[in-house]
């Protein structure tokens, strides 16, 4: 009898493989979503986790100015400090290397930053892993490591010679390596959040090479440390700010806030939350559908069941053989979404490889992964057929053996109302069999709605960062190029900065480094000094409309000021890290929008005040003259003052590289799941609807009705619940949009929401057509009824 039924079993599943090919598809989806984010999240928490252990990756980072070595004992001495290296870090400029391949197009300001590694061959933090070549010998003058990156981008190899400018004297230096550091994983200019790796490189020689080079022999500007188990990085921090800053130090900054590892920790919390948020749709809708399509198959089989059951089957075992149908549509579908996830993951992982530079980088599904998947699907499944498994198991055979209660008939609404007198017979019809099953309709209406919001949620990330970059590139940075000093000059250096070849127009800044802290919060940033009618940097809104300084007190950032958690009129203590270090209160003024980092601004008059100083500049943005940028670049990279120098035109490009990639990736999935969803919402209704009404059509065929007037009602009816899922797609579609990007945003980078009605006119074309072709696939059903079999009576 067993195998009996599992034939049965198997007869069924082909009569309905249409509709359970069709859930199996949306549950394959959110299994498919599950595994590609949540395989992506694990490859690279691996990656990271094996990079700093083997590479002995720093908890505490501190820039200074310049400090003897004796200090070095002083800060080993610190309570909880387990390991602690001091080193010589300094920017430098890189003339262009004469290398094929991509250098050769290379346009632009190169910047490196010279990172000094131990004299001797002890084991030391921040550990290099060489991939080519090998490390700088002792006792080589001319030797350097490259960051692979970098050297992959100029098409440096071992062997190769590459020069840098150091004050104002050129260093010729002897390529011995390819390397990767923990430190610089994700590796930025200073300024930047986006990693440029043809203009932005790092260097590693031997400290006596770096020291000699800077003239800090015998001295170091940079200390990193690691804190013994069970010792608090917070007091550690405090003991090292304390003892250094006499030496002119900058603040030390535990792991987290280290600029490479917080790039990488953020976009991992991105993952995970994109991972439990996106499957969770598609399991959801896949619950309902096994729900509907089960109750239909119990009510269709009443009479099977109860001849099984006057046979001695039990309730178990009824039950059992009903469950079984479910289970192996969601094992399916679980065994497809996890061969698209792999493959999606694997693809996923390669658009990071770019950007996050492990030593090993490698996708892989984890056996926990793969198990986690099939019971989410075995869940949606179970969870959805229960109750109409429950039903059958529970059905009396008595009752089995009768045919369902018919359905009670009356008057709908609108008919009551007059409404409908004037609507022909099918509209009437269509009609009166929504309001009839209202529950049925809101939830065929939620399905269509939930594949519309998918899809519309990432068109509109895709928007929302379009609207960023042309208020961030075109409104708030007008500039054709950043100049950024060693340190604050007098008033007079922008003559010298105005008169370089090919500037047009300079116009100064004055920018400071500082904590800004409000209660128990704090944060490292940039303070600016600001003067009404700027030209090349003006302040706007979300809008791009332009806004006034901060004539008193302080204004931030929208993500400054979450961080701290202060509104306007609160009060938040600034301490300077640099020259004379004050420190002063002051009250917030504002709040202004910012999309690409976090910072404060002040009246440059009030800022020069509070600092005690004269006016005084840090840069200036520059007009420049587009035929003569590299003789700009010549310059600047053999003047003195300049330590740095950025163009808007690059960090656009790099921009628009990084988020069309993965913006690119994801919107093709979306569109391909959200028509999923859509087609397999689509289809199932039709399908159920066909089976609980084929008497009642077929009955029209008999008295007359055509082909089409008959496939009216029931396409009719279907495309109207689509079409009503359309709107409230859109609803649910801007609320999901505004939910990613309150999960994507961060401190460092936040977009406003902003949708283009091009996305809502793509949403709604991809609804219409799934539900369009899902409806006619449906239709050779209709076509195909035998009217005397579907007319016979129940005897």
């Amino acid at each position: 009898m067993i195998a009996l039924l599992d034939r049965k079993l198997l007869r069924d599943m082909f009569a309905m493989r249409g509709q359970l090919l069709a859930i199996a598809a949306v549950v394959a989806s959110g299994v498919a979503t599950l595994v590609t984010m949540r395989s992506a999240l694990g490859s690279l928490q691996r990656a990271m986790s094996a990079t700093y252990a083997v590479q002995r990756f720093a908890d505490v980072f501190a820039r200074l100015e310049r400090a003897p070595q004796s200090v070095a004992a002083e800060l080993a001495r610190v309570p909880g400090v387990a390991a602690l290296e001091t080193r010589v870090v300094a920017e430098v400029t890189v003339a262009p290397p004469e290398a094929s391949g991509a250098a050769a197009a290379t346009v632009g300001l190169i910047t490196g930053r010279f990172v000094s590694i131990p004299d001797d061959d002890r084991p030391y933090l921040d550990t290099l892993h060489v991939l080519r070549g090998r490390l700088p010998e002792l006792g080589r003058a001319n030797e350097v490591a490259l960051s692979d990156a970098f050297a992959k981008a100029h098409g440096l190899d071992p062997g190769d010679t590459l020069t840098v400018v150091v004050n104002e004297r050129q260093l010729s230096l002897r390529v011995v390596g390819e390397v990767l550091s923990p430190e610089f994983v994700y590796a930025m200019a200073p300024g930047s959040v986006i990693p440029d790796d043809a203009l932005f490189g790092v260097l590693f020689a031997r400290r006596r090479v770096v020291a000699a080079s800077f003239g800090m022999e015998g001295a170091f500007n940079d200390v990193i440390l690691t804190v013994a188990q069970g010792a608090e990085p917070q007091a550690v921090i405090q003991a090292v700010d304390r003892i250094l800053a006499p030496y002119g130090g900058l603040g030390a900054v535990p792991r987290a806030e280290q600029t490479s590892n917080w790039f990488i920790s953020n976009e991992l919390r991105q993952l995970a939350s994109m991972g439990g948020l996106l499957p969770s749709i598609f399991l959801a809708v896949a619950t309902f559908l096994f729900a509907v399509v089960m109750a239909r198959v119990v009510t269709q089989q009443r009479g099977e069941i109860a001849v099984l059951k006057a046979f001695g089957r039990s309730n178990v075992e009824i039950g059992a053989h009903f469950g079984k149908l479910v289970v192996l549509v969601a094992l399916v579908a679980a065994a497809g979404g996890l061969a698209a996830g792999r493959a999606m993951g694997s693809g996923m992982v390669d658009l990071y490889r770019p950007y996050f530079r492990f030593p090993r980088l490698e996708h892989t599904v984890s056996p926990r992964l793969v198990l986690v998947a099939v019971c989410v699907s075995l869940a949606a499944a179970l969870a959805g057929a229960a109750r109409a498994v429950l039903r059958a198991a529970k059905l009396p055979p008595a009752e089995a053996m009768r045919p369902p209660a018919p359905v009670s008939f009356r008057r709908t609404l609108l008919e009551r109302m007059g409404l409908a007198r004037r609507a022909s017979v099918p509209v009437r019809v269509v009609l009166r069999n929504l309001e009839r099953k209202p529950l049925r309709a809101l939830v065929s209406i939620l399905g269509t709605a939930s594949g519309g919001a998918l899809l519309l949620s990432g068109l509109a990330m895709s928007d929302s960062i379009d609207h960023a970059i042309a208020l961030q590139f075109t409104s708030a940075q007008r500039e054709d190029m950043t100049v950024t000093l060693g340190a604050a000059r007098e008033e007079g250096a922008l003559g010298a900065l105005a008169g370089l070849p090919g500037v047009r127009y300079a116009e100064p800044f004055r920018a400071v480094a500082v904590r800004i802290r409000a209660g128990a919060h704090e944060r490292r940033v940039a303070l600016e000094g600001v003067r009404d009618g700027a030209i090349l940097r003006p302040q706007i809104d979300l809008n791009g409309r332009r806004t006034g300084a901060p004539a008193t007190g302080i204004a931030l950032s929208d993500g400054l000021a979450e961080a701290l958690a202060v509104a306007p009129g609160a009060t938040v203590t600034v301490q300077v890290l640099e020259e004379r270090r004050p420190t002063f209160d002051v009250t917030v003024t504002a709040v202004y929008a910012s999309f690409v980092g976090m910072g404060a601004r002040m009246d440059a008059d009030a800022l020069a005040r509070a600092l005690h100083e004269g006016p005084r500049i840090s840069g200036a943005h520059l007009l420049i003259d587009p035929e003569r940028r590299a003789e700009l670049d010549d310059a600047l990279r053999v003047t003195p003052l300049v330590v740095g120098a950025s163009a808007r035109a690059d960090a656009l490009r790099r921009f628009e590289e990084s988020t069309g990639e993965s913006m690119g990736f994801m919107t093709f999935f979306l569109v391909l799941f959200a028509t999923v969803l859509v087609g397999g919402v689509v289809y199932n209704d039709a399908r159920i609807t066909l089976a609980e009404r084929g008497r009642e059509l077929a009955s029209m065929r008999v008295l007359g009705y055509r082909r089409s007037e008959v496939a009216g009602i029931l396409l009719g009816e279907i495309w109207t619940l689509a079409a009503l899922g359309i709107p409230v797609g859109a609803v649910f579609g801007v609320g999901l949009a505004w939910i990613a990007l309150r999960n994507a945003q961060s401190e460092m980078l936040r977009m406003p929401l902003d949708i283009d009605p091009s996305s809502f006119a793509i949403m709604t074309l991809v609804l219409a057509t799934a539900a369009v072709v899902s409806g006619l696939v449906c239709r050779r059903g209709l076509d195909r009824l035998d009217l005397v079999e579907v007319l016979k009576e129940r005897s």
